[in-house]
């Protein structure tokens, strides 16, 4: 495996857009009253100002931590998909094909699995992977771009 088709660069710039369309995906005024409402059947415990600050630090740190996995996973599939597309040319398509299989492929599916058995919402399932549709195609679109 050759870690050094990980760009730096990318990477960062990855873990960026995923902070930043989250929070916008889950703002007050987007997706979040429907997915909060979509969960309202699982019990959230009561917690205090500084309880809920330190979760929302461990939330985030995973946040960014999942976001570097899965921006690096990305970048060492993208190289395998481009091979099958452009022969072996790492380009913005092949980069938004291979963001748009891995989302269709891995999440979809995973994501289903997971919300249909927690008896979620079906909205629940529509908003996280919505969120994941977004990441993935703009992930594959910068991987291509710093090719």
């Amino acid at each position: 495996m050759d870690l050094s088709v990980i760009n730096i660069w990318a990477l960062l710039i990855n873990v960026l857009i995923s902070i930043v369309s989250g929070s916008i995906w889950y703002g007050p005024k987007t997706f979040y009253p429907a997915w909060q409402d979509g969960l309202k059947q699982v019990p959230m415990p009561e917690m205090t100002d500084e309880e809920r600050k330190k979760s929302f630090g461990k939330s985030m740190a995973i946040a960014v931590l999942t976001s570097i996995m899965l921006s690096a996973s990305m970048a060492l599939i993208v190289p395998v998909f481009s091979a099958a597309m452009s022969g072996g040319q790492v380009t913005v398509f092949s980069g938004l094909m291979t963001g748009f299989m891995l989302w269709l492929g891995v999440i979809v599916p995973s994501n289903l699995l997971n919300k249909t058995f927690a008896q979620f919402k079906p909205v629940v399932f529509f908003v996280e992977v919505g969120n994941y549709l977004v990441n993935f195609l703009l992930y594959g679109i910068v991987i291509g771009l710093f090719k």
